[in-house]
């Protein structure tokens, strides 16, 4: 038990394995284990030179790549500005395993290759365009230099220097200086300019000089600013120089020498206009290249920041890939099998991981080959691999870093964590310091996450990884601290001192012991004293030597556990003993005698306390003499020469006795009766040859060239003799090494002291200003001095001596050494992996111990010489094997049986069967492939016919043969992962296969008893997950009585795997499942109670309660501990609020705690138990729920109401019986008795299913074997009330293996249906019902592939009027359609009965027609004019509103116009689809009493306004459940009779449904949510068509703090004064409107679906990507507001005249815009002129000039720019949708057309709120949501950050959202409320919370990182506002932050 679980004591076993890895999965299982990181590969090509290995073109193309990936490193790292790099972590990963790895690869190459082509492009483009911007920028520093010279020497007379030849001469001369020459002399003179570096001026000066004799004048001027070497980022400074001469020759001189120096030359025209002109040339093509530079910077960047994003996640694919492919050239090549060979070590717990690894590789792949893993037997020492976390790696470190540790020897970095910092801490000890460090590792531990992720640099990275060492450190040196009585090298007075000091004005006091002893540590009274130096010296040296020996003797017992673990007892006499006898012979006698003296009060007594160093010093010279002072203790003298004489003897005992022993071995071993085929004998113990004659499932290979390292007897002598040399004159240097921690402490203690008193004491109890300064600064000198260097340079003093104390001082005692490094291939990367232990295998397993096979020195097969055993031919015929080459096999290869033996095993099976048990595993795989198509084909009678049940159960019965038993449990897995688990499903348990291979769990070897886990679990994980009920019975049988604990924890395996593939169907039986679970907990068997404990946790995790969620730990520690836990837990429980509904998962985790809870003793306990049961209760939803738990909770609480003594518990009690007596309906008794709930069962669904059959004209089976097992699946779901088509059309594949015709598929869709009906009771005729029927039909309705009606029977009577009632979903509209579609099959003809659909069907291309006219014109109307117009006025459209266009009515008018439409059509049914949506509070009412007074005409009305369906209907038509039922009365009635129905018109927020907002981003000046955003001044309004003002006079405001209900009858203007806000229209009749310049408004107009009526046949993905394709929503371009009428484009034409500096220019396009004081100014462009020449215009004056749309446009635009637009990316658009609770699949995949109509509603509240807007406006929502989604829009606007319009008639959702109301009556507004007119902006600030920053991304989909700018002081500001004015009187541009 003790290998099963990482053990720090010794490394892990290791194994080394072979691999059979084919060629198409290779790189992805090597990618596999990569990501697993436990497998350390061989090389097996180290013969092969490197270039000729198999992957090194691969590798060459990685290697390609990654250069390029560190290419754009280092430009990005070049790059002046930072460039945000994303992280790995925040990074999309790249998929480079699976079927599209290769072409993952080749696109990531192509893409890596493009993006270098186009950065290298930019590069080269930007380094041109920087040279030709330098030479210009040069040739115009020239020019202009040039002009200033002449232009200063213009109107002088020429002078030029005559020339002498006097070498004295300067050699040139300022103008001032030239006058002394003659100035009569003219000459026309040529020059030379051009620029050269400022370092070369005096050199270049002097040649010139030299050269030309000093016939030349020279001017040169600095420039500036310096040049930039845009390849190397260098400054070159430079200078320009004018050069006078006269004639060629010397011109050309100067330019030779000129270019010589590097200099560079511009051709200068002496004219001054051609110069002029010129330097305007340079000029103006300075600024174009300028501006083509900075566009290619800006591009060059753009490259930058994109590569940014993807380049950690390149460098991890790249770095991945090469390790993968270098890897794989590790492994040898099979050509003809086109197979990969490898070994490698692995930790043997492990493989089972790795087994998965490879099972998993093989699926990612695609591909049905697996890689075959074998288990080798070698002689090669494996590596050594110590498992550590965070906490141990440190100390692990530590002690790897001295050496590694041979193979399982004993690891002594385990005791190092408790020896480390204690030692460390005897050289440290202060509390105070001690607590500094400890602080500090404490911060690092606390912040470790977030600190992990930063580059902490060298040192600081180094404390980070020994933050736990540091930790330790620090608490010890607290508590040795303690013990020296030791902080700030102060004293602690904790206790009274034992001594006191009298008070005397001598020098020198002594004090008075007054017998106290201080009861911790050291008495505080010797700190101050004079002798205190020698008091601690001695004290700490004797206490240093008693810990170094007890640490060298713990060290030397460590022996003992590698001698037992290597089977060496000769080393424990030979060594071990006589060393330890050595040892305490003299350095543990002197650790002894200090005790012993510190235990005497020597002042008691006359003797004088003798020196021990004295002492053991004559013990040596005279052992048999004890001289006077000398003597500490009677005997000294017997004693001290025995201990003498001990030593001594040791000396030749650890000399003799191995090298002696080994001799008589080695003489044994060669007169033994064994010879191997080799050169040496074979000594091989039995219970190997054992394993091999059973099979442990591993292949044995000698590797022959693998040499041990020999010895003779010689070696062996000298080996010993250094060793004892060693370990004699080691005793005595290492006991004085350890008076380190002496002189350490000393030292420490005392530079502490010194510190204390040269600082801080001097000012302590200060008494003037200057003292209290003083205390300051010293007080900081003092903590800064004994941080660094007290706290951190001493302590790293210690550090580094406590590592010398473990290095040399223990691990030579004990340290073997010699191991070599678990090396494994990971992808970890090292500086993200802080502890460096791989994850914890998912299975620990035990394997058996694993023992050499021969001989270390035999390379050979040895057999016993004598009579051949048939064991000796069966271990030659394995042996020789040759394992490299044979073909892939299983990994039990080492004992597998000839296929004869295992068909003969099988009975009588076919050969195809007897195919699947061979040994080969190529052949079998393919006899699965071919068998498992037959049996997929053909079904349970293919494996039946081919006797395949009777083989594996033959093969699980060999008690003979593993292999057979492993081999029978291996076809089921491979079945299974063929593909056949449905064939094998009917027949899996009545066979007696899963009954069997349970058996098989407690199989004595483990190879068989893994596969049989294995079989079960792989059969489970893929069988259909309804059969979970039939599988788990014996499965909680066998964990609650199963004898064997193999067989439990197999069990709770299988168990855990259904928990993952069927959870639901798991879930609901945990009432089952939880008990048994409760009693495993408590097994006695260690690995069963471990299994159950997670088997618990994982079941309990499929509870959903969202109530009891965060307690499911504490009730799972109460079922563990409920003596302790049970209160505890229950008073948590009862603390809580149950609200979410109470299913069976949830009481079975519960009641196992209530009923203990009951049985408690405290009365407290018993009643909240009661009030717990009382609340849950409440919340069940049937009696089927609670029926199970009555037994175990009813008779508990009876009991306890009847002997509970306290009045008001009793009453407690009494009230949740009656609560569970009602919900779980049980009147009377305790429930024990009640009869068994009634159940679907299968034999009756199966007589069910062959009715249908029978129906559909076929004879089904009822007796077949899948007959059967279909039925048990189908009573699962009915029992769990799951009658959805797609889980029943699971059932169809079973069903075709009986029946290939009829259709499956039809068979179970009336089975469904049938199975859903079954026992309810049919309507009753209403035959003897009074009135006319108009339908009474029977009929079936579907919507596309979904089921709503099946055999409905709909009657109609004559004047009722029926609500449609129903959940959503269940095709209340489809109904009504179908109905006005003549679909529904046997209802009347139109011309029997005249049916009429009332739908809101007034569409946009009506909009000019009158209200007259278009009644005229339809056709079905039965009705003249006269009688029309009589129609329309009573239902309130009078003369002159029958006039009005269509176009201008409201919502409410044009649904009045429907029903007016209705009325005159004289239906005999009238089909309403929400009537009341868009009507007003008193059309409502009329409508009421209109349908009520309706007597001849029948209606079906659908609504979610149960206040008019309760108010209208005489009946309720049901639809449930795929029937239509009718109930008599009102909805009250209805919902009395079905109270489920009530939740169809409650406005309450579903759980699982929500919508939620986008928060608005901040805008700019608006500091508080008060603040108004939009304004209205005397706003009013007319519609051109019409001739009365619709607006007059409207005044109001909105904020973010707006939550405003606007209402009003009918046509008062509601939605226009919504659209004038909106901008969908203008104001014509006076007023302002005034909005934010960034306010976004998202609109939901009162027809819903005019927004996406154009767009039905695009996704809303497509419809997104059309809508914001520009950034700009193009359905606000199409408003009004923003269209450009001819008076505005004429009114823009006579502003765009500008005059600037005299000329007049034509305003072209307002092209940017910033900040200007409280308002902005627009960058202006002109029409046929550069860019140069815009100019900037303040806001006011452009809307003066009539661009104020233009204005509107670009304050659009910039306000995208500022961060308010998100991606258009297809990821970003799902998100935003899933928000609203529309799923990925119809935002991408189906087009608008086919969405349902609440779907439709989800896309364009998404589409309208997608641009984060700051205000939204809902036009009547209530009419095109339903109860639920208008619930979920509730709550969303609740928590909106932003404002809210609503124009609603819906009183329930006006009152639970708004506290702003706009009465809008005849065109005026009347407000009230809160703050609705004039808002001042007070209120609360709108700040960004600590780590709400928000994420932002370009339009990529991409993410900006944005930094934080640090916010100016005052004075930082100010200075900076100077430097501002100061650049702008020099002329130069200059904006802040709020004007850009």
């Amino acid at each position: 038990m003790a290998d099963e679980y990482p053990n720090p004591f010794r490394s892990e076993q290791m194994s080394l394995v072979q691999l059979f890895v084919p060629t198409e999965v290779a790189h992805d299982t090597v990618a596999e284990l990569g990501e697993l990181g436990n497998v350390q590969f061989k090389d097996l090509n180290s013969s092969v030179n490197p270039f000729q290995r198999s992957f090194v073109g691969e590798i060459r193309r990685i290697d390609e790549m990654s250069r390029r990936v560190r290419f754009f490193a280092n430009q990005i790292e070049k790059e002046k500005d930072v460039v945000p790099i994303r992280p790995l972590y925040d990074s999309a990963p790249l998929i480079t395993v699976g079927p599209r790895a290769a072409q993952t690869i080749d696109e990531l190459d192509v893409t890596l290759a493009e993006h270098e082509s186009r950065l290298v492009k930019m590069n080269d483009s930007y380094q041109t365009l920087s040279e030709r911007t330098k030479e210009l920028v040069e040739a115009w520093h020239v020019l202009r230099e040039t002009a200033v010279f002449f232009d200063r020497a213009h109107g002088q007379q020429t002078n030029i220097r005559s020339s002498f030849d006097d070498s004295s001469a300067p050699l040139l001369q300022h103008d001032e200086r030239e006058a002394q020459f003659s100035a009569n002399v003219q000459f026309d003179l040529e020059f030379v300019a051009g620029t050269i570096d400022r370092a070369r001026i005096p050199i270049f000066e002097r040649v010139l000089w030299r050269v030309l004799r000093g016939n030349l004048y020279m001017n040169h001027t600095d420039i500036v600013e310096p040049f930039v070497n845009p390849a190397t980022g260098e400054e070159t400074r430079k200078n320009v120089f004018i050069i006078f001469a006269h004639g060629d020759a010397l011109l050309s001189k100067i330019r030779k020498v000129a270019e010589s120096m590097g200099a560079t030359l511009y051709p200068i025209d002496p004219n001054a206009d051609k110069r002029s002109d010129s330097l305007r040339e340079v000029t103006v093509r300075l600024e174009d290249i300028q501006s083509v530079l900075y566009n290619t910077g800006l591009n060059r960047r753009a490259e930058l920041v994109k590569l940014g994003e993807s380049l950690r996640i390149w460098q991890d694919v790249v770095r991945k890939e090469k390790m993968i492919y270098e890897t794989l050239n590790l492994f040898n090549y099979d050509v003809r099998r086109k197979t990969l060979i490898a070994e490698a070590w692995v930790p043997t717990r492990d493989i089972t991981n790795i087994q998965i690894a490879l099972r998993h590789a093989t699926e990612e792949s695609g591909t049905n080959v697996s890689p075959i893993l074998h288990e080798l037997r070698t002689h090669k020492t494996p590596p050594t691999f110590i498992r550590t976390n965070k906490f141990t790696v440190g100390f692990q470190t530590i002690m790897d870093s001295y050496g590694t540790a041979k193979y399982q020897e004993t690891n002594p970095g385990l005791f190092a964590i408790t020896t480390f910092p204690f030692l460390f801490a005897v050289m440290f000890g202060d509390i105070g310091h001690g607590f500094i460090i400890f602080c500090g590792a404490l911060y690092m531990i606390l912040s470790e996450k977030r600190l992990a992720r930063q580059d902490l640099g060298e040192i600081m990275g180094q404390f980070f990884f020994g933050r736990y060492i540091i930790l330790l450190m620090g608490m010890f040196s607290m508590y040795t601290g303690l013990m020296y009585n030791d902080i700030f090298s102060r004293a602690l007075h904790i206790w009274h001192s034992g001594w006191i000091f009298p008070e005397s004005n001598a020098t020198s006091i002594t004090g008075v012991n007054i017998g106290h002893v201080y009861p911790l540590g050291l008495d505080p009274g010797w700190h101050g004293a004079d002798n205190i130096l020698v008091f601690t010296n001695s004290y700490k040296m004797k206490m240093a030597i008693v810990l170094g020996v007890t640490h060298m003797t713990f060290a030397l017992c460590l022996q003992i556990p590698n001698h037992i673990k290597f089977k060496r007892p000769v080393d424990i006499y030979a060594n071990f003993i006589p060393q330890m006898i050595f040892l305490q012979s003299i350095f543990g006698y002197l650790a002894i005698c200090i005790l012993y003296k510190w235990s005497i009060d020597w002042s008691k007594t006359n003797a004088v306390p003798p020196s021990l160093l004295n002492m053991l010093i004559a013990m040596f010279l005279s052992p048999m003499e004890i001289k006077p002072g000398l003597r500490l203790y009677r005997g000294q003298g017997v004693v001290q020469p025995i201990l003498l004489l001990l030593a001594a003897v040791c000396v030749p005992w650890l000399l003799v006795t191995k090298p002696y022993i080994a001799w008589k071995e080695m003489n044994r071993i060669h007169h033994q009766g064994y010879s191997g085929l080799g050169d040496g004998p074979r000594d091989e113990p039995d219970d190997v040859l054992e394993a091999e004659e059973e099979g442990d499932g591993r292949a044995i290979v000698e590797d022959a060239s693998e040499e041990h390292e020999q010895h003779d007897f010689g070696e062996v002598v000298i080996h010993q003799v250094i060793h004892t040399i060693e370990f004699c004159l080691g005793c005595i240097s290492h006991t004085a090494s350890y008076l380190r921690l002496w002189a350490l402490s000393l030292a420490h203690a005392q530079l502490s002291e010194v510190l204390w008193s040269m600082t801080l004491e001097p000012v302590l109890g200060p008494t003037s200003l200057f003292g209290w300064i003083a205390l300051i600064l010293m007080g900081l000198f003092w903590f800064s001095a004994t941080v660094f260097v007290l706290c951190i340079m001493e302590g790293l003093s210690a550090f580094l001596h406590a590592l010398r104390l473990h290095w040399v001082e223990a691990n030579s005692k004990h340290f073997e050494g010699g191991g070599h490094v678990f090396n494994p291939l990971t992808f970890a990367d090292e500086s993200e992996n802080c502890d460096g232990s791989p994850s914890p295998p998912l299975f620990p397993l035990s394997p058996p111990l694993r023992r050499h096979f021969c001989h270390p020195r035999n390379r050979a097969i040895f057999v016993r010489q004598g009579p051949v055993t048939t064991l000796d031919i069966f271990s030659s015929t394995i042996l020789s094997t040759k394992i490299p080459a044979m073909p892939a096999a299983t990994a039990s290869a080492t004992a597998t049986p000839s296929p004869a033996s295992l068909k003969a095993a099988a009975a009588a099976p076919s050969d195809a069967v007897a195919a699947l048990f061979v040994a080969d595993a190529a052949a079998r795989k393919s006899a699965v492939a071919t068998f498992a198509a037959v049996a997929q084909k053909e079904g349970p009678a293919a494996l039946t016919s081919a006797g395949f049940p009777a083989a594996v159960l033959a093969g699980l019965a060999d008690k003979k043969s593993p292999a057979a038993r492993e081999a029978a449990a291996d076809a089921i897995v491979q079945l299974v992962s063929a593909g056949a688990v449905k064939a094998l499903e009917p027949i899996f348990i009545d066979s007696g296969i899963y009954a069997a291979l349970i058996e098989a769990f407690a199989d004595k070897m483990p190879a068989p008893r893994t596969a049989a886990v294995e079989a079960v679990r792989s059969y489970v994980a893929a069988m259909n997950p309804w059969a979970t009920g039939l599988i788990l019975p014996a499965l909680l049988h066998e964990i609650k009585t199963a004898g064997k604990w193999q067989i439990k924890t197999g069990a709770l395996v299988i168990l855990n795997q259904l928990v993952v593939s069927a959870p639901a169907q798991t879930a609901r039986l945990t009432p089952d499942i939880v008990p048994v679970l409760s009693e495993a907990i408590w097994d006695t068997k260690a690995d069963v109670k471990k299994a159950a404990r997670d088997s618990l946790t994982k079941t309990t995790a499929l509870v959903s309660n969202k109530d009891i969620e965060r307690f499911i730990p504490a009730l799972i520690k109460a079922l563990i501990n409920p003596v302790e836990e049970v209160p505890n837990t229950i008073a948590l429980l009862s603390a809580t609020t149950f609200v979410s509904e109470v299913d069976s998962p949830t009481l079975s985790l519960m009641v196992p705690l209530l009923s203990r809870g009951l049985n408690e003793k405290l009365t407290a306990t018993k009643r909240k138990v009661a009030v717990i049961v009382d609340n849950m209760s409440k919340l069940v939803d049937s009696a089927v729920t609670v029926r199970p738990f009555l037994p175990k909770l009813l008779p508990g609480l009876i009991k306890v109401e009847q002997t509970i003594g306290d009045p008001e518990a009793r009453g407690v009690v009494n009230k949740a019986i009656k609560t569970l007596r009602q919900v779980g309906e049980v009147p009377e008794g305790d429930g024990s008795d009640l009869p068994p709930l009634k159940l679907a069962e299968g034999p009756a669904l199966a007589q069910s299913l062959v009715s249908i059959y029978k129906k559909l004209g076929a004879e089904f089976p009822a007796k077949d074997a899948t007959t059967v097992y279909v039925s048990a699946l189908a009573a699962n779901l009915v029992n769990d009330k799951n009658f959805e088509v797609p889980q029943w059309d699971g059932l169809a594949p079973y069903l075709a293996f009986v029946l290939a015709t009829p259709e499956p598929t039809d068979a179970t869709h009336e089975w469904v249906v049938r199975s859903a009906t079954e026992g309810e009771e049919e309507e009753v005729a209403e035959d003897d019902e009074e009135g006319e029927d108009l339908c009474n039909c029977q009929f079936s309705l579907a919507y596309g592939a979904k089921i709503l009606l099946n055999t409905a029977t709909l009657r109609l009577k004559r004047g009722h009027r029926y609500g449609l009632c129903g959940k959503n979903g269940t095709g209340k509209s489809t109904l009504m359609r179908a109905i006005t579609n003549g679909q529904v099959e046997g209802f009347p003809s139109p011309d029997e009965v005249r049916t009429f659909y009332v739908e809101h069907d007034i569409d946009g291309s009506e909009a000019d027609t009158s209200v007259l006219e278009f009644i005229i014109s339809d056709i079905r109307i039965q009705a003249n004019k006269e009688e029309i117009v009589e129609t329309l006025a009573s239902v309130g459209f009078s003369d002159e509103r029958q006039k009005h266009a269509i176009g201008s009515l409201s919502g409410g008018w044009k649904m009045k116009l429907a029903l007016a439409r209705a009325m005159l059509f004289k239906a005999d049914i009238l089909l309403l689809d929400e009537p009341t949506n868009h009507l007003d509070v008193i059309n409502v009412a009329w409508l009421e009493n209109y349908l009520v007074g309706l007597k001849t005409c029948t209606s079906i009305i659908v609504s979610h306004d149960s206040g008019f369906l309760n108010n209208t209907i005489t009946d309720v038509l049901h639809l449930n459940r795929f029937k239509l039922r009718r109930y008599r009365g009102n909805l009250e009635k209805f919902v009395a009779q079905v109270p489920e129905a009530k939740s169809y018109y409650t406005l309450e927020a579903a759980e699982d449904y929500k919508f939620k907002l986008p928060d608005p981003p901040l805008l700019e000046g608006v500091k508080t949510k008060e603040k108004s955003l939009l304004k209205m001044r005397k706003v009013g309004f007319q519609y051109p068509t019409q001739p009365v003002q619709q607006l007059y006079d409207i005044s109001l405001q909105v904020s973010l703090s707006s939550r405003v209900a606007i209402l009003g009858p009918n046509g008062s203007g509601k939605s226009t004064l919504v659209k004038l806000l909106i901008g969908d229209m203008e104001a014509n009749k006076g007023g302002e409107i005034w909005k934010h310049p960034n306010l976004v408004i998202g609109y939901v107009a009162q027809h819903a679906f005019h927004h996406i009526d154009n767009h039905l046949d695009k996704t809303p993905l497509e419809y997104m990507l059309w809508r914001y394709q520009t950034g700009e929503d193009l359905e606000e371009m199409q408003k009004a507001s923003r269209q450009i009428s001819e008076e505005e484009a004429q009114k823009m034409k006579d502003g765009s005249i500008v005059i600037v500096e005299g000329q007049k220019r034509i305003i072209d396009e307002i092209v940017a815009r910033k900040k200007l004081k409280q308002s902005y100014e627009y960058e202006v462009s002109f029409k046929a002129l550069s860019s140069s020449e815009n100019i900037w215009m303040p806001r006011d004056e452009l809307i003066k000039r009539g661009f104020e749309k233009k204005v509107l446009e670009v304050d659009t635009r910039e306000a995208q720019r500022l961060g308010l637009l998100r991606p258009l990316v297809r990821r970003e658009i799902e998100k935003h949708f899933a928000d609203f609770g529309l799923e990925p699949e119809f935002v991408s995949h189906n087009t608008m057309r086919g969405l349902s109509g609440g779907q439709k509603v989800k896309i364009v509240l998404g589409a309208a709120t997608w641009r984060r807007p700051h205000v939204i406006c809902l036009d009547e929502p209530t009419n095109y949501l339903d109860r639920e989604s208008l619930a979920a829009l509730i709550e969303a606007l609740k928590v909106f950050e932003g404002g809210v319009l609503i124009i609603t008639h819906n009183r329930d959702f006006s009152e639970s959202l708004c506290k702003e109301v706009w009465a809008m009556r005849d065109g005026r507004l009347e407000a009230s409320g809160h703050n609705w007119v004039e808002g001042q902006g007070s209120g609360p600030r709108i700040d960004k919370q600590d780590g709400e920053e928000e994420v932002q991304y370009d339009a990529m989909g991409n993410k900006i990182e944005v930094k934080k700018q640090k916010k100016l002081t005052a004075s930082e500001a100010r200075k900076a506002k100077k430097e501002r004015m100061a650049r702008r009187k020099r002329g130069e541009e200059v904006f802040t932050d709020d004007e850009l």
